[in-house]
C-alpha cells in the first residue's frame, strides 16, 4: 500500500552537533546531517526526529528543537517517561548511528520498527588494544578519558530480538572497508549489509588559498586525537600558519599552553565559518590514536586541502596527502615524519593543491548528498519502508 504522508525516520544518537547542549564528535555531526537534509528538503518524503539516548543540556519537557528545526526527544532520568515519549514518536524507520549500549531502551520500546545500524567506528580488539596504548605527554598513567568503546558486542542480543521478533535490521558501514569489523566489534555477521555514505556537503571550489603555508587540526582537543603532536610540530614549523577547530570536552585532562604566534585556537565552528578556514587551508593535519573514516578528512578534502596524517582509513592519507605511518603511546615520536611531510607540501604548492584537488573528486563520487540519498532509498526497499 502506499505511504499516505511521509516516513517519520528517528535518528538514534548519543550525541548532537551542538556545543550548547551536545558533545561535537562524529556522531553528533551524523545525526545532525540526517536531520539537516531531510529537514530542509520536504519534497524527499522524510520526516526526521532526534531520539537523544544520553543526557543533553535541553529544557525539560517532552520535544525540543534543534538549530534546523528538527524535532529532538530527549533522554531524561525518569525512564518511563522518556520511553512513553520515544513510542508516541511513532517512527517508521530508526537510523541509529553506530550503537551504543545507551540506545538499548529505544531499540526495546520499538521492537517492530525497522532499523539501520549506520556503522561509523567498529573498533576491532585491534583497534582497542592500541587505542588502549594511549598516554598523555611524560606520563604512565593507562587512565585516559574519553577514549570510547571497544567491541560493543552488546548489540548482538539486540540483533536476535530483533530477527525474534521480526524486525527488519540492516548494518551499514559509511565505507566499504569498515564491513570487515562488523563481526569482531558487533558479534553479529554483515548479513545484507549495505554501504551507507556520509553527506558532505560540496562548497564552491576555492579560488585560491592563503598566502601563507597553512594546517587545519579539525576535531576535538581531546586525548584520542592527540593534539599535544600537533601543537610539537607547529613549533617545529614557525613559516607555517596553524589553526586548531576544536574544543577540548575533558578540560583537566590536556590544556594548551605556551602557544607559538603561529598556531590560533579558534574553537568549535560550524558551517560557512568552518568552510571559510578549510576553503584557505593548504592542509589537513590529522594525529589521532584512531580513527575509521574521519568527516575531518572528508570535509577537508571537500576544500581541496590535502592530508597529513598516521591513520590511513580508506587509503585516503597516501591517496590524497602523505601517510606518516602509525604511531603508538603518546605519539610524539612521530613529530619528525610530520614535520618532514608537511614540509615536502609546503614546498611544492602546485603538487598539494592537485591532491586536495583529486581528494575532493573522490568525496563528490562518494560522499555526496546524491550518493546518501541513492543508498539511502535502496535501504528503504530492502527493509519495505518505501
Amino acid at each position: 500500500m502506499p505511504r499516505s504522508g511521509p516516513l517519520k525516520l528517528a535518528i538514534v544518537t548519543n550525541e548532537v552537533l551542538d556545543p550548547a547542549i551536545s558533545r561535537t564528535g562524529g556522531f553528533g555531526y551524523a545525526a545532525l546531517s540526517v536531520a539537516r537534509l531531510f529537514q530542509a528538503s520536504p519534497e524527499l518524503g522524510v520526516k526526521p526526529i532526534v531520539l537523544a539516548c544520553e543526557t543533553l543540556a535541553v529544557p525539560p519537557g517532552k520535544l525540543y528543537s534543534l538549530a534546523c528545526g528538527t524535532p529532538l526527544v530527549p533522554h531524561q532520568t525518569d525512564t518511563s517517561t522518556w520511553l512513553a515519549a520515544v513510542r508516541e514518536s511513532a517512527p517508521d524507520l530508526l537510523l541509529s548511528i553506530d550503537y551504543r549500549a545507551s540506545y538499548d531502551p529505544v531499540f526495546l520500546a520499538l521492537p517492530k520498527t525497522p532499523a539501520i545500524v549506520w556503522v561509523r567506528d567498529p573498533r576491532t580488539w585491534e583497534d582497542s588494544a592500541i587505542v588502549q596504548s594511549l598516554r598523555l605527554p611524560g606520563s604512565a598513567e593507562a587512565n585516559v578519558p574519553g577514549l570510547g568503546l571497544g567491541p560493543v558486542r552488546a548489540l548482538q542480543p539486540i540483533v536476535v530480538r530483533s530477527w525474534l521478533n521480526r524486525r527488519r535490521i540492516r548494518l551499514c558501514p559509511t565505507t566499504p572497508y569498515l564491513k570487515s569489523k562488523i563481526r569482531t566489534c558487533y558479534g553479529v555477521p554483515p548479513l545484507g549489509s549495505r554501504t551507507l555514505p556520509n553527506i558532505v556537503t560540496l562548497p564552491p571550489p576555492p579560488q585560491t588559498k592563503s598566502p601563507r603555508p597553512s594546517v587545519v587540526f579539525l576535531g576535538r582537543l581531546d586525548a584520542i586525537k592527540r593534539p599535544w603532536v600537533a601543537l610539537e610540530i607547529a613549533r617545529r614549523l614557525p613559516e607555517v600558519s596553524f589553526l586548531f577547530l576544536g574544543k577540548n570536552h575533558f578540560d583537566q585532562v590536556w590544556v594548551p599552553r605556551e602557544l607559538p604566534a603561529n598556531v590560533v585556537l579558534a574553537g568549535h565552528l560550524d558551517g560557512s565559518e568552518k568552510e571559510e578556514h578549510l576553503a584557505r587551508a593548504w592542509l589537513l593535519l590529522n594525529t589521532s590514536i584512531h580513527e575509521s573514516l574521519a568527516v575531518s578528512f572528508l570535509e577537508a578534502l571537500a576544500a581541496e586541502a590535502a592530508i597529513v596524517s598516521c591513520q590511513d582509513p580508506e587509503g585516503l592519507a597516501s591517496s590524497f596527502g602523505r601517510f606518516v605511518g602509525r604511531w603508538n603511546g603518546d605519539g610524539m615520536s612521530s613529530v619528525d615524519a610530520f614535520v618532514t611531510a608537511i614540509r615536502e607540501l609546503v614546498e611544492r604548492p602546485d603538487a598539494a593543491r592537485a591532491l586536495g584537488r583529486a581528494g575532493r573528486e573522490w568525496v563528490a563520487s562518494n560522499h555526496s548528498r546524491t550518493s546518501f540519498l541513492a543508498a539511502f532509498s535502496r535501504l528503504r526497499q530492502t527493509l519495505g519502508v518505501s
